[in-house]
């Protein structure tokens, strides 16, 4: 079982200029989404692993990807601790047919985790370590573990029914509490963050159930009764996600999308397609998913209106330059077969050069300027203007020669 906790935070203002690795990355009509009136942009996906079987966000950004080779008898589980920000990724083998049974970080390169190791035996036995970097530090090993809660790098653990209740910090006992009056039932924290031991008096399940709150700050636990028929374990209510959703596309492929406001023009973006998982970092940077069975994080940047609007202009320009430059070709063609000589714009050149196109979509806004003649006497091709295709943030005209050239409407400084 992995915990849960997300609180999610706009991401800061980004400047002006994006670097120009950054620019060519993103497209508009895929990776950009508009959330709450912010532009969200999805970067370049990073592999962090192949054999994953489920992936969790930690309450600092970090991301904990299992990782499962199985073998005939022997399966190996690795853990990676994987810091979306360097990136840097800290893989932690467990011993053979070991499994990760849940798992909590209090900070980059830190966290705990509880494992079963089945014995050759049939037996099983149960160990709860720390991590610091990749360093692992056994703190208990037994045949039962009943578990742990952590919030805010402070954690109570409960290493059996019956047991003692230890208080931790960086892998080290602070405390120990002992209530030998009821019978414990689950540890774990509540919407407010604070700890909660949760007891059972009665042997009915869920019925009788009473709790204790832990403070961390004064060290001290105060009692508080539930109401009749309470659940066995509280559940954190303060969890939520990013606008993810999963929808199925055919029975073997689903896309992960960002979602955003419907009413805009960016109501989506692809995070990935045939996506098992998808879920965001804390902070709202990061996407984390698994695909065909890989771990990969795609990191997610605020961009301004400004930096949206190039963007558009840029993928606008390379749809229409490439436009105008088969058209150029097109009438290079032409030319060749009739002795050079171009008609002039008032005749009717869409029917004449229909043929050597053969794409009617290639004509749709093409404007032919040219005044007609023997273009092979032309002085300077590379300067008279054959034509041009106008768009929302400028126009991309072709020349005589067929070479094309992108003309912003933006003001220039």
């Amino acid at each position: 079982m992995f915990l849960t906790n997300f609180v999610f935070a706009f991401l800061i203002q980004q400047p002006t200029e994006l670097p120009e690795h950054i620019f060519r990355q993103i497209d508009p009509g895929r990776d950009v989404v508009r959330v709450d009136g912010k532009n969200l942009a999805l970067l370049n996906p990073i592999h962090v692993a192949g054999n994953v079987q489920a992936i969790e966000w930690s309450g600092h950004n970090q991301l904990h990807a299992i990782e499962i080779e199985l073998g005939d008898k022997v399966s190996q589980t690795t853990l990676h601790l994987f810091n979306p920000v360097t990136p840097k990724d800290t893989p932690i083998k467990l011993k053979p047919n070991e499994t990760l049974q849940q798992i909590s970080g209090i900070g980059v390169g830190r966290c705990y985790f509880s494992t079963r190791l089945s014995g050759t035996d049939g037996k099983e036995s149960y160990q709860f370590s720390f991590v610091r970097g990749a360093k692992i530090t056994q703190l208990f090993s037994g045949p039962v573990f009943a578990g742990f809660a952590e919030f805010g790098g402070e954690l109570l653990l409960q290493q059996q029914y019956g047991g003692p209740i230890l208080w931790l910090r960086d892998g080290t006992v602070v405390k120990e509490f002992r209530f030998e009056d009821e019978r414990r039932r689950a540890v774990t924290s509540d919407e407010s963050g604070l700890l909660m031991l949760i007891f059972e008096s009665s042997p009915e399940t869920g019925r009788g159930v009473r709790s204790y709150s832990f403070d961390p700050k004064s060290g001290e636990f105060s009692k508080a009764e539930r109401p009749y028929g309470a659940p066995q374990r509280l559940l954190s209510l303060s969890a939520s996600s990013m606008p993810i959703q999963i929808p199925g596309i055919k029975e073997s492929s689903r896309a992960a999308l960002l979602m955003g406001d419907q009413k805009s023009e960016f109501p989506q973006a692809l995070i990935a397609a045939d996506c098992l998982q998808a879920m965001g970092s804390p902070d709202k940077k990061s996407i984390a998913y698994i695909t065909q069975g890989h771990a990969f994080v795609r990191p997610v940047m605020e961009i301004t209106d400004e930096q949206l609007e190039d963007l558009l202009e840029k993928k606008e320009a390379q749809r229409l330059m490439s436009q105008v430059k088969q058209v150029g070709t097109g009438w290079a063609i032409y030319g060749s077969d009739n002795d050079d000589i171009l008609p002039g714009s008032g005749e009717k050149t869409n029917e004449m050069i229909m043929p050597y196109l053969k794409n009617e979509k290639l004509l749709q806004g093409f404007a032919y300027t040219y005044g007609g003649g023997d273009s092979s006497k032309v002085a300077d091709p590379a300067k008279t203007v054959l034509g041009y295709v106008q768009g929302k943030y400028g126009r991309a005209v072709v020349y005589l020669d067929t070479h094309a050239r992108w003309e912003s409407f933006k003001k220039k400084p």
